[in-house]
């Protein structure tokens, strides 16, 4: 391996038994799992005919829940092995370039800075496929029977809107919220872009009517030109640090939590 180099499946670790523990022992994800007995999905030991699929949609919610759970736990073991990325860059660079990125970095922390990357991508999904799954039970609970395709979201919220106005407002404030802003603006880097803890569009294109100069007239005067041109210039990018991912893992679990308990009081309070 040349110096330097950074090979990323020797970086890759196991969690010790007390990481285990100790990370899944937070409460950031109680709430977030739903109680089958609250719902009333079965009866005297038989499926409630009224929810035929209640108890099977809840599970895999739940089983959701766990996976979340342990993807948050494998960024947490990077996040504390550490990974100085504050400042992720500064201008001069410490070697005569004009910006240098992760100046703080030795190479153990280029490893540990993918995985962390590689994992809260993982979980970012993970959560709004929590929020889908609560759209489904809902659209399964309500007797709605809408197909579950893209248009899933917006049509159980429209009849919500208009025929169940608590659980539609707790499912729309949330979206008001920095904290559900901030982990949208991850999951949809994630899934559209590049993971929101890696330098991205440090190259910026802009097509427009822009001055330039042509030569000189026959008095030494600089001629002066407009056309529609595109301009490349060079940016340090963006660049969102580890320790802000890692907060909002824990508060959007946290916030959405609250959230799908309330759905569920109220759904207890229906039956």
């Amino acid at each position: 391996m040349a110096k330097g180099e950074v090979r990323l499946e020797s970086s890759f670790e196991l969690l010790s038994q007390d990481e285990w523990d100790a990370y899944l022992s937070v409460d950031y994800f109680d709430k977030l799992r739903i109680d089958q007995d609250a719902l009333r999905v079965s009866e005297g030991g038989l499926p409630n005919l009224q929810y035929p699929r209640l108890a099977e949609m809840i599970k895999e919610h739940n089983n959701k829940v766990g996976a979340l759970a342990t993807t948050y736990a494998l960024c947490r073991h990077y996040f504390d092995k550490g990974i100085p990325d504050d400042p992720w860059c500064v201008s001069p660079g410490s070697h005569g370039s004009s910006m240098q990125y992760m100046p703080l970095f030795q190479q153990e922390h280029w490893g540990r800075q993918f995985w962390f990357g590689y994992f809260s991508e993982v979980y970012y999904l993970k959560m709004f496929s929590i929020w889908d799954s609560v759209i489904q039970i809902l659209n399964h609970y309500y007797g709605l029977n809408y197909k579950s395709d893209f248009r899933l979201r917006s049509r159980v919220m429209n009849w919500l809107k208009a025929n169940s106005t608590k659980v539609f407002c707790l499912l729309n404030e949330i979206a008001d919220t920095g904290v559900h802003k901030e982990a949208k603006r991850f999951r949809n880097a994630a899934a559209h872009d590049v993971s929101p803890n890696a330098v991205s569009k440090t190259v910026k294109c802009e097509r427009g009517k822009f001055e330039y100069y042509d030569g000189m007239d026959q008095h030494g005067r600089m001629i002066k030109k407009w056309d529609i041109l595109e301009r490349i210039s060079l940016e340090r990018g963006d660049y969102t640090n580890v320790a802000t991912i890692m907060e909002n893992m824990g508060d959007y679990a946290m916030l959405l939590g609250i959230t799908i308990e309330g759905v569920v009081c109220e759904l207890t309070l229906k039956t």
